[in-house]
């Protein structure tokens, strides 16, 4: 008999701003207080690289403003991402490149 191994991912909940690390892949953030900055880490860093992996879910009335790092975009935009709904997730892939080439792909 075969035996099915179901990935696990690290889980952590937060009603914070949080600076996001290697150790991080899904990160549900609670609003229902304030608006929450997540800071996403270089797309370069040398513990990141390509293909790092993070799910951000908004759970609250306030938005999750999903910020970039230096000169790196997300999803080729210059600019902070924004979840505006209640129970909206977004899954972002690091293409592993530095500065302005550096881009946290949504899928």
């Amino acid at each position: 008999m075969s035996h099915i191994v179901q990935p696990r991912v690290s889980r952590v909940a937060t009603s914070a701003d949080l600076t996001l690390t290697v150790k991080h892949h899904y990160v549900a953030v609670d609003t229902s207080g304030a608006l929450r900055t997540i800071t996403l880490p270089a797309t370069d860093d040398a513990t990141i690289g390509a293909g790092k992996v993070y799910i951000i879910k908004r759970k609250g009335a306030n938005n999750v403003d999903i910020a970039r790092n230096g000169s790196n975009l997300i999803d080729g935009a210059a600019a902070t991402y924004s979840l505006t709904t209640d129970k909206a997730t977004v899954w972002l892939i690091s293409n592993g490149l530095a500065g302005a080439s550096g881009d946290w792909e949504l899928a």
